[in-house]
């Protein structure tokens, strides 16, 4: 009877429910006087239902849930916003009233661990393991003990695998088993993954069967949960919360089912407390068991971009709350002016109260009810940040029994009713809504550059006259909140926060840790949060699934919009013809993607981060996906909603948000969209190793004001997703593959601008530059002085937090001399978002220049005079931005820097001139400098092509460091002195003339003699002696220089100088198969060219006017007899060898004609292990290439060898440095011994004659042309690295920490006159913009036709339309650095 009444309750039930929930309530509770009757026969029939339903899932050993997509979960609680669960607000900041069963997040608990046995599969689970008596140390299985929250694969059990979107299980919808089957995506196979083809393949070793299944098993008892009597524990409820299980999770309380839950990201929460009542002691001990599937259905949803693991790898607590409790709380607001127009803010909160008590099986019990009725009230407070302890508003309301959150009755209604077992998405019985309406006048509004928050604490009452008072308060809730709008609208439908256009400088982030994978600290995510802060990021996507709560707490306070993400990415269904979005058109899949949207929204409703909602990614579209996002929309008017896979075709987006468009369709994308949405990337610039170029193209779009719907993106990603592999000598991070896992995607887990520790790679600094805040320009004012104009690029603060810090800087022609100037600073100041301001910085720099030690000056005569007369090359400014003191609280108030920039000019040459000051601080390191012959008329830098040019600003040509004497520098910084200066210069004309010393005279620049010894032996080549011993060897039968021993006979290089075209491929040259870079590299045998054999490769050989040598050699490299395609390169060179120790080698190669675009074009050579330090004048200080070049300014950099290169998680070309004007090798710390190396911007010419004074200072009298440049143009292209590794050992080597110095400990160097760009547009396609490809038939356009060698040009009209040419300068180095 009870079994019949009961199901005709619940079918008429489910009939008024359909037509209106009130109508279900009025009828069973209201009018129908046997309601409890009915009542009672739906409870016994549920129990009896339960019942059955446990005789088949009691024991665990069934597949029955898993593998049934209708069934998302059993007896779970509905989703609702996290809070602090208290008995009053005295203990507000003290007592949560929760107890943790595992560690704190992402740290395992070892004090108190868990019982763990892993099996094969749900089938092979023992049958009576959850049992309150089950004995582990008497079982027939050997169980472990592992600590928690962490992943079972981590701590030795099984394997992590890792897959781009290729499911590693056999592709049996809905059914996940790992049985050795799987099929390879086009996606993976494209990326280079191994490819299985279909074919059977054997399951590793650790792995235990076709689903790996962990049993846990923990004791706990519930004292801990109380300060109370034993008493107090009936009027409790507790509550077993799952913060993150993957993949799915049976629970077991004291041998009783209590319930099931999948979707590894989202909580899973349990009442328990009728079981837990069972034992009435709080101090009796209860056996929780928890079985875990590796897979289940709903792993085909949660095919992301990530690591395959398991377990419970967020914390497990325990809640005890009231009987009657807050069980929900929603707060929006809203923006209005009002007459006077001042700014209110319209605040809504809604509580909703729950009071019924359930079984364990989820069912309402009419035999312990506690319902919320009218006479429980609400008390809603608002108050300032808690600092400043000041109330903005207190109200009260009473709770409305049977009524539901605002929006959720009509947004439900999108799902006509469904439920499914134990969870319910009708409204809830037994429980009411109070909804509390105010304004708050002139509130401070969140954002990410302001983000100020309020408190808000809700306490429940049983009366309102209490909830008016504040006195005896049932529950509380406590919670920061913001108070800002988002809408996509405004006239240019523009994505707007607070009413004002925002620019999304966003980044995905995965949860990851490289020991405990997605178990993440609170303090790892606080740390990530502030590192984003400080790269100038505003903005992270969840990708691609929501992540820990505090997550978004710390979001909420540092100032980061956050994209929401639900964990849905159905990728691996790329298969065998099938759509990616073969899912979200399947009725039977419905509930199973809706409920991962619903119960995120309901978690993470109430952060102000959270600025808009996200479907899921690469999951194809469907009319599932058009019904989440109207469901979203109903829930939640206030946010925007977007989903990239339907593209700009579908209405289930409010924005355009594509995946890795090129900017020049991002522009098309903003003109021709219909609905004229924003153009927002959700993943972009892919940064897979070394890559990141082409970035500036991106933000030149996004700060176009033509396309003004561009705004922004999230690069793809911030860290490399590599797990400590065990057992090597220094850190390194494995990768698909490194575990013996299969199926694997090799390394494209590792495409973070940071590593797995979070230590940046040079890209991030690149990103950090575009995305600054502020924007500096230089300026020259009509008295053409410097004038730096200061913009906020900001939306919503002014630049108060920030100052500048400005430090002029003087570089010398040819001697290696610079100054320094000391640096001076101003504040930003209150200016406004969108505004600039100028500051006139010429007195600035006076004083900063004219003020210094100087006794830094050099003092040897020879050296310093020489100095003086050479003149200025280049004058910068260094800029640099940071904050001030005590302005961001979330840095503890921590300066730090901004960006940092240099203002290159040949019109600061000019001003330095100018202003008639000299260098405070010169440093110097001078090689064995040519020979120069000066005229006697020339007096300081009056010879300089800058200063004559320049005549009109000078007075009478004279010498900018005035008041020279004997001794000392004495300088005016005023022009009204200069006539005085003049003149006291020409009284002490006899006293200048002493320090206008020919160079060829000084003891330490004498010049030598240069002879060439011939070999009998062919192989062994010329020998090149000079007179200080030392000695230099040319091959003759392959053109090299082989070997060069300075006067001590200590070597210089280790291994012969050679061409180079070839280089270790970084991630983005190998992307593209068999169309990448790479491919082509390694199909014609780049790598590996051999010289076509010849007796003799010098062409000829002669002494210079000058007395030093010349060689031409030439030679023919081809392609190995094994290469797919033959390619050569006819190559000639000549090498001047002159009388000042020096070695000019200018090279040049022509291709042939099927020469695919090469990877450099430049000079390699190794030197001695001694050689540890380097020095250079370029731009720096980190790693650049042509295409990324943003975030590095011209200066003087010293490091050592071994930090120039760069640590990727995958070995890969790196350490290349830019533009260098010269590079110094210095021996470990001595500052007297090295190798100088520059680039010959002019050329090498054996018939050169200076046609002007520049031409005379800056050639010898070999004729050759050598000086440094102040056109920065001139050496644009070239760039240098030096590595202890060789470029073939980064070639071969698949981890970082498998890298190993060769074992002579040689120093490996490119000097190269061209090298390409690196991409990152993406990493499967050759994607380097033109510009930055190196062509072999192609001049580049830096690289002028003027700089070729002129013997080599002059000999055919074919050679002279060469390529590929470059000339340096080597020297070795015998005074001070």
């Amino acid at each position: 009877f009870f079994f019949l009444m009961g199901l005709y309750a619940r079918l008429v039930r489910c009939f008024l429910n359909t037509l209106s929930p009130y109508l279900e309530y009025i009828c069973f509770y209201l009018l129908f006087p046997g309601g409890t009757i009915f009542d009672v026969a739906e409870f016994l029939y549920i129990t009896l239902f339960d019942y059955m339903v446990r005789q088949t899932r009691g024991s665990g050993n069934s597949y029955a849930d898993s593998e049934e997509p209708r069934i998302v979960g059993r007896n779970r609680q509905r989703a609702h916003a996290l809070y602090s669960s208290i008995d009053s607000t005295e203990e507000t900041h003290s007592s949560t009233r929760r107890m943790l069963l595992t560690g704190q997040p992402g740290i395992p608990d070892k004090t108190d661990e868990w019982d763990f046995l892993l099996v094969g599969s749900p089938l092979e689970c023992p049958t009576d393991w959850m049992e309150d008596s089950f004995d582990v140390t008497n079982s027939h299985n050997v169980w472990d003990k592992v600590s928690l929250p962490n992943h079972w694969q981590l701590q030795g059990h099984d394997v992590p695998i890792y897959t781009n979107t290729t499911y590693p299980f056999q592709f049996n919808p809905p059914k996940a088993r790992r049985n050795g089957q799987w099929i390879d995506t086009a996606c993976d196979l494209g990326l280079g993954s191994p490819a299985s083809s279909s074919r059977p393949v054997k399951l590793h070793p650790k792995e235990p069967g076709e689903n790996a299944t962990g049993l846990f098993r923990r004791r706990f008892t519930l004292h801990n949960l109380h300060n109370l009597s034993e008493g107090d524990s009936a009027n409790s409820r507790y509550f077993l919360v799952f913060a993150g299980v993957d993949s799915c999770l049976t629970v077991w309380l004291d041998g009783q089912y209590v319930g099931y839950s999948q979707d590894s990201c989202l909580p899973a929460e349990f009442e328990i407390t009728s079981i837990c009542t069972e034992k009435s002691s709080i101090y009796a001990e209860h056996t929780l068991a928890v079985q875990v599937s590796r897979w289940c259905d709903g792993s085909y949803l949660e095919d992301q971009d990530k690591w395959w693991l398991s377990g419970i790898y967020r914390e497990v607590y325990i809640e005890r709350r009231p009987v009657v409790f807050i069980s929900d709380v929603e707060f929006s607001s809203t923006l209005s002016v009002n007459d006077s127009g001042a700014l209110n803010a319209g605040v809504i909160v809604s509580v909703l109260a729950q009071g019924v008590h359930t079984t364990s099986s989820g069912v309402v019990s009419p035999f312990r009810r506690y319902a919320a009725s009218a006479a429980h009230a609400v008390r809603v407070e608002i108050w300032e940040d808690s600092s400043q302890d000041k109330a903005v508003s207190i109200l009260t309301k009473e709770i409305v029994s049977g009524s539901e959150l605002p929006n959720r009755v009509a947004a439900d209604s999108v799902y006509a009713n469904r439920t499914t077992f134990g969870e319910k998405t009708s409204p809830l019985l037994n429980a009411g809504v109070a909804t509390v309406r105010c304004t708050v006048n002139n509130p401070t509004l969140w954002s990410a550059e302001v983000p100020y928050l309020y408190k808000l604490v809700i306490t429940l009452h049983s009366t309102l006259q209490n909830a008016s008072s504040g006195k005896c308060p049932l529950h509380s809730h406590v919670q920061k909140v913001g108070i800002r709008t988002v809408c996509v609208g405004g006239p240019d439908n523009l994505l707007c926060v607070n009413g004002s256009p925002v620019t999304i400088a966003g980044i995905n982030r995965h949860e990851f840790s490289p020991l405990t994978g997605r178990a993440v600290t609170k303090e790892s995510m606080r740390e990530d949060a502030i590192l984003l802060k400080k790269l100038n990021f505003n903005a992270v996507r969840s990708s691609h699934y929501p992540q820990h709560s505090y997550w978004l707490e710390v979001c909420d306070e540092v100032g980061l919009y956050v994209i929401d993400e639900a964990n849905i990415e159905s990728h691996g269904f790329q298969v065998l013809g099938q759509p990616v979005g073969y899912l979200s058109n399947r009725p039977e899949w419905e509930l199973a993607l809706t409920t991962r949207v619903t119960r995120m929204y309901e978690r993470d409703k109430n952060h102000a981060c959270v600025i808009g909602w996200s479907l899921g990614n690469e999951s194809g579209f469907g009319k599932t996906h058009l019904t989440m996002a109207h469901w979203l929309r109903l829930r939640d008017p206030l946010r925007f909603v977007q989903y990239e896979s339907g593209g700009a075709r579908t209405t289930a987006t409010d924005i355009i948000c594509p995946m890795y468009l090129r900017p020049r369709w991002c522009e098309e994308q903003c003109m021709r969209d219909t609905a004229k949405r924003p153009v927002i990337l959700c993943e972009y610039a892919h940064a897979m190793g070394n890559s990141g170029g082409s970035l500036a193209s991106y933000w030149q779009l996004f700060r176009d004001p033509r396309f003004p719907r561009a705004q922004g993106g999230f690069i793809w990603d911030f860290v490399d997703q590599g797990l400590f592999l065990p057992g090597s000598s220094r850190p390194g991070y494995g990768y698909g593959g490194d575990f013996g896992d299969f199926p694997h995607t090799k390394q494209f887990c590792c495409n973070g601008i940071a590593n797995p520790l979070r230590e940046l790679y040079p890209g991030a600094y690149e990103v950090a530059h575009l995305q600054s805040p502020v924007e500096i320009t230089l300026l020259f004012d009509h008295s053409h002085y410097p004038v730096l104009l200061v913009s906020n690029r900001r939306a919503f603060a002014d630049l108060s937090d920030l100052r500048v810090v400005v430090r002029p800087c003087i570089h010398f022609t040819t001697a290696c001399n610079y100054t320094i100037g000391s640096p001076f600073e101003f504040r930003c100041g209150n200016i406004a978002p969108g505004c600039f301001r100028r500051f006139e910085v010429v007195n600035e720099i006076k004083v900063s220049l004219n003020f210094g030690n100087h006794d830094g000056f050099e003092k040897d005569e020879g050296k310093r005079n020489a100095l003086l007369v050479l003149g200025p090359s280049e004058g910068w400014l260094d800029v640099s931005v940071s904050t001030l003191p005590n302005t961001q609280s979330w840095n503890n108030c921590e300066s730090f820097e901004v960006m940092h920039t240099a203002f290159v000019s040949p019109r600061l040459t000019t001003i330095y001139n100018r202003l008639g000051v000299c260098p405070s601080t010169v440093l110097s390191f001078t090689p064995q400098l040519p020979s120069v012959k000066l005229p006697h008329t020339t007096r300081g830098w009056a010879a300089s092509s800058t200063a004559t040019s320049n005549s009109a600003h000078t007075s009478g040509g004279n010498s900018p460091f005035q008041n020279l004497i004997k001794g000392d520098l004495r300088f005016s910084v005023d022009e009204r002195d200069n006539d005085a200066a003049h003149r006291n210069a020409d009284e002490n004309e006899e006293e200048q003339e002493d320090y206008l010393v020919e160079v060829s005279e000084s003891k330490s620049m004498r010049a030598m003699t240069v002879q060439v010894v011939e070999q009998v032996d062919v192989s062994r080549g010329l020998f090149i002696r000079w007179s200080d011993g030392s000695v230099a060897n040319i091959g003759k039968a392959c053109g090299r220089l082989l070997t060069w021993q300075d006067k001590h006979g200590d070597d210089l290089l280790t291994s012969p100088m050679d061409v180079c075209f070839f280089r270790a491929g970084t991630d983005n040259d190998r992307g593209g198969c068999a169309m990448s870079y790479y491919a082509r590299w390694k199909e014609v045998g780049l790598d590996r060219l051999v010289r076509r054999s010849q007796k003799d490769s010098v062409l000829s050989q002669r002494r210079l006017p000058s007395g030093a040598i010349e060689i031409v050699t030439s030679w023919t490299l081809e392609s190995p007899r094994d290469a797919d395609i033959h390619v050569w390169f006819k190559c000639e060179a000549r090498y001047v060898f002159d009388t000042s120790g020096a070695v000019d080698v200018a090279f040049a190669a022509e291709a042939s004609p099927l020469t695919p675009p090469l990877a450099r074009c430049g000079l390699r050579w190794s030197m001695p292990e001694s050689f540890s330090q380097v020095k250079y004048f370029g731009l720096g200080p980190h790693e650049a290439y042509d295409d990324r070049l943003a975030s590095v300014y011209l200066g003087v950099f010293e490091n050592s060898i071994d930090d120039m290169h760069t640590h990727y998680t995958f070995p890969q070309d790196c350490g290349r440095r830019a533009d260098p004007r010269w590079v110094a090798f210095r021996r470990h710390q001595s500052s007297h011994d090295g190798l100088l190396v520059m680039p010959l911007v002019g050329g090498l010419s054996s018939s050169h004659s200076p046609s002007t004074e520049e031409d005379a200072i800056s050639s010898d009298n070999s004729g050759a042309h050598c000086s440094i440049t102040s056109d920065a143009r001139a050496v644009h292209g070239w760039g240098f690295s030096v590595s202890p590794y060789s470029m073939e050992s980064l070639d071969a080597t698949a981890h970082d920490h498998e890298l190993t110095p060769d074992r002579d400990g040689r120093m490996h160097v490119h000097f190269d006159s061209r090298t390409m760009g690196l991409g990152g547009y993406d990493s499967w396609s050759p994607n380097v913009d033109e510009a930055f490809v190196v062509s072999p038939h192609t001049p580049s356009p830096s690289l002028r036709q003027s700089t070729m060698p002129s013997y080599i040009a002059s000999k055919s009209s074919q050679v002279s339309r060469r390529a590929l040419h470059g000339a340096i300068r080597l020297a070795p180095m015998s005074h001070a650095l």
